[in-house]
C-alpha cells in the first residue's frame, strides 16, 4: 500500500474512533484524496506546505468550499504530521534508542526554477492563447497541455476539427497553424507545486509586448484561467475564459472558449 493510501485509510479511522464517521465526511476526504493524486501525483509531501495555501489550491481546482472538505483538509494535515513526528527505535550498542523524525519544512515550494516553453507562433498568427506556466508532465515532454486531466487539446478539436480527436503532437501543432492560433504563458519561469496555480512563487514574466511586436499579426490574446489573468497588461485586446483545466463540464468549457477562438 502507497503513502497516500495509508493516510486515507488513518483518517478514517480517525474518523470511527471518534464516530463522525458518515458518507458526507468519506465523499469529501475521497475529493481531497483525489486532488492530492491528480494535481500532486500522490506525493502527500504536499501536506507540508502552508494550510491554507493547499485549501486555496483545493477550492481553485475543485470549487468544493463545504465544511466537510475543510474538515478533510484538517484530519490529513494532522494524520500527516502525526506520521511523520512519531517515534521510531534504532538498536545502538544492544539499548533501544529512541529517535524522534526530523520535522520537515512547512513550506513545500521547491526552490528548483520552472522555466516555460518557447512560444508556439508564425506570421500568420491572429490569437494568442496564454497559459500560466506549463505542467509537470508538459514540462518533461516538452509539449503544451500534456496532461490528461486538461481538457485544452478537446477543446480545440471541437471547435476545429468536428470533435475528431487530434492524436499526435504534430497533429495538433497542424490545427493550430491553420487555424491561425498562437500557444505561450504568462510566465517565463516561477517555482512551484505540483501543478497546482495556487502554489506559484518568484515567477519572472515572459515579454509578451516584445512578442507582439515580432508578430504584429496577433489580433487577440486569450488567457486561459484566472491566474494567468492576474495583473496581465497587454497592448492588443485580451479576453479571460475558464481555465481549461478546470472542473466545470465540458460543454460549458467549449461554449465560453469558441466565441473567442475565432476571428
Amino acid at each position: 500500500m502507497n503513502e497516500i493510501d495509508k493516510l486515507h485509510q488513518a483518517v478514517e479511522r480517525e474518523y470511527d474512533s471518534r464516530h463522525l464517521a458518515s458518507r458526507t465526511r468519506y465523499n469529501a476526504l475521497k475529493n481531497v484524496i483525489a486532488f492530492i493524486k491528480e494535481y500532486y501525483h500522490g506525493d502527500i509531501s504536499c501536506l507540508e506546505m502552508d494550510k491554507t495555501l493547499f485549501t486555496s489550491a483545493f477550492v481553485g481546482h475543485t470549487g468544493y468550499t463545504s465544511q466537510a472538505s475543510k474538515s478533510a483538509i484538517n484530519e490529513l494535515f494532522n494524520q500527516y504530521h502525526k506520521m511523520n513526528n512519531g517515534m521510531v527505535h534504532s538498536k545502538v550498542a544492544g539499548t533501544t534508542e529512541r529517535k524522534v523524525q526530523e520535522k520537515k519544512p512547512t513550506d513545500a515550494v521547491p526552490n528548483i526554477v520552472l522555466n516555460s516553453l518557447p512560444p508556439v507562433i508564425d506570421s500568420a498568427s491572429e490569437v494568442l492563447i496564454l497559459g500560466t506556466m506549463p505542467g509537470p508532465e508538459s514540462l518533461k515532454t516538452k509539449q503544451y497541455y500534456t496532461s490528461s486531466h486538461n481538457s485544452f487539446w478537446k477543446i480545440i478539436a471541437k471547435v476545429f476539427n468536428y470533435g475528431k480527436s487530434l492524436n499526435s503532437y504534430s497533429e495538433k501543432m497542424a490545427c493550430l497553424q491553420k487555424n491561425h492560433i498562437a500557444l505561450w504563458d504568462v510566465y517565463k519561469s516561477c517555482n512551484r507545486v505540483g501543478a497546482a496555480d495556487s502554489t506559484i512563487r518568484n515567477q519572472v514574466s515572459n515579454d509578451i509586448e516584445a512578442l507582439l511586436l515580432e508578430f504584429p499579426s496577433i489580433k487577440r490574446i486569450i488567457l486561459n484561467g484566472s491566474k494567468a489573468a492576474n495583473n496581465f497588461r497587454a497592448s492588443v485586446p485580451y479576453v479571460q475564459v475558464c481555465s481549461s483545466a478546470s472542473y466545470i463540464s465540458f460543454e460549458q468549457k467549449v461554449k465560453e472558449w469558441e466565441k473567442w477562438l475565432i476571428i
